[in-house]
């Protein structure tokens, strides 16, 4: 029987925002995350409603996961085995919208990759736990990597994604992310690296020709055992 690759290094790295008051971004974003002793670099390819993350060094691996946010999705292809499955993203968003912080600027700005970013810190105060965040309103980009952040973000994944959630519906979009962690935990931090405005073919965010459902590749892929 064949394994189905796992796809969470690769979901790990995405993050964005809702800015109504600037336009949507073209173009790409490199984006760095590191955490209990790993480096996870990816390019995101943006378009309005839509992004592909493209896995860098390392964790160039032979899946990867387009969002499109105009139909609610997120589809995961496997260019080794070229099948590919789609998910729907506001179930995997729940997880942390019930959580209850506070959030507030500290009046602190810095520049970060040409962009103006004021900081902000965000507590859950039943936790103890703290998150310090830096964002821009200049850039419109949705919001792709909360899943990461919350994955990514180990024992406080979900207070790192609540954090950047809580300014994306600001109309904010971080460019940086920090939180010490708790309990010996190691520390995380998140951030973007390179803004690169350009223009991005639609046909970046297909499906490849040829490339079966899930459902049918495990159909011709995997043996059922004997009996049922």
């Amino acid at each position: 029987m064949k394994r189905i690759p796992c796809i969470a290094t690769i979901v790990a790295l995405l993050i964005g925002s809702h800015a109504a008051t600037a336009q949507s971004f073209e173009g790409t974003l490199g984006l760095s995350a590191s955490g209990n002793g790993k480096t996870y670099e990816a390019d995101a390819v943006i378009s309005g409603p839509k992004a592909r993350i493209v896995p860098l060094g390392d964790q160039s691996a032979d899946q990867y996961p387009v969002f499109d946010y105009g139909k609610g999705k997120v589809v995961l292809v496997s260019t080794k085995d070229r099948y590919y499955t789609e998910m729907p993203l506001d179930s995997a968003l729940k997880a942390v919208s019930s959580l209850s912080m506070t959030i507030g600027s500290t009046g602190r700005r810095e520049n970060i990759r040409g962009m103006d970013a004021e900081e902000y810190k965000a507590v859950d105060k039943a936790k103890g736990i703290e998150v310090t965040l830096w964002a821009t309103a200049a850039l419109k980009v949705e919001p792709y990597f909360l899943l990461g952040l919350q994955q990514q973000g180990g024992a406080e994944g979900a207070q790192i994604a609540k954090a950047a959630m809580m300014l994306f519906d600001k109309g904010l979009l971080p460019l940086r992310i920090e939180c010490a962690g708790k309990g010996g935990s190691a520390p995380f931090r998140w951030e973007v690296t390179k803004i690169e405005r350009k223009a991005v073919a639609s046909e970046s965010f297909d499906v490849p020709s040829g490339y079966q459902s899930l459902s049918s590749y495990l159909k011709k892929n995997v043996q059922t055992p004997r009996g049922r």
